[in-house]
């Protein structure tokens, strides 16, 4: 009887706080919101099964593998996506939100890769420019045993050397060890270490939290 009671008090004051579109609101809110989440978890959980699944593959599969899974991500300007002119995300922050721009890519891709146990001196997040616009871009650089670079770019799945990457002309690369100044295409000179890049020590920062 009491349950009866309270629940009829309830709906009584919901209808009469929450016209009926109201109601149906919250409830709509309520499973979009549910669905996000999904969405987000999904995303992660099938992140954390790629470094552990990937480990058996090999080099050009890992890469591949890598590239294509965070390209399905949408591009999303910082402005936009974070409400600041420049912010670096986390590879958690860029597929919890789904959304994320170039050097989210590159970042997410290079974090990834290092957990799959590649040599973080074959690995390079580069500054470069699209020829064809003039627009700043970033990448991600992979050094071969031969010393060819290979370079993951968020707008293409297909994986090509730079030397062959005509719109792209590098202007700066780094990991957490080096900095890199570029003299040609596809020559580069060590110039010292990140530490000036304050955007990737916060990231770092995070990535230590997370």
């Amino acid at each position: 009887m009491k349950k009866t009671t309270f629940h009829l008090v309830l709906f009584t004051t919901l209808s009469l706080s929450h016209p009926v579109i109201g109601f149906a609101s919250i409830f709509d809110d309520f499973f979009k919101t549910s669905k996000v989440q999904e969405s987000k978890d999904k995303r992660l959980s099938e992140w954390r099964a790629l470094i552990v699944d990937a480990k058996k593959d090999n080099l050009w599969q890992q890469l591949n593998r890598v590239n294509q899974f965070f390209n399905k991500v949408r591009h999303v300007e910082d402005a936009e996506q974070w409400g600041i002119e420049d912010y670096w995300a986390t590879p958690v922050e860029l597929l919890s939100a789904n959304a994320g721009d170039c050097e989210d890519f590159a970042i997410a891709k290079f974090v990834t890769l290092k957990a799959l146990g590649l040599n973080e001196a074959q690995l390079r997040i580069s500054h470069v420019t699209i020829n064809s616009t003039g627009q700043a871009h970033m990448v991600l650089l992979f050094q071969e045993k031969s010393g060819e670079l290979l370079v993951l770019d968020n707008r293409k799945n297909l994986i090509k050397p730079l030397a062959k990457t005509e719109d792209l002309t590098p202007i700066y690369s780094f990991n957490n060890s080096n900095l890199w100044v570029s003299v040609t295409q596809t020559e580069m000179s060590k110039t010292g270490d990140p530490s000036q890049i304050k955007l990737w020590l916060g990231l770092n920062e995070r990535l230590s939290k997370e």
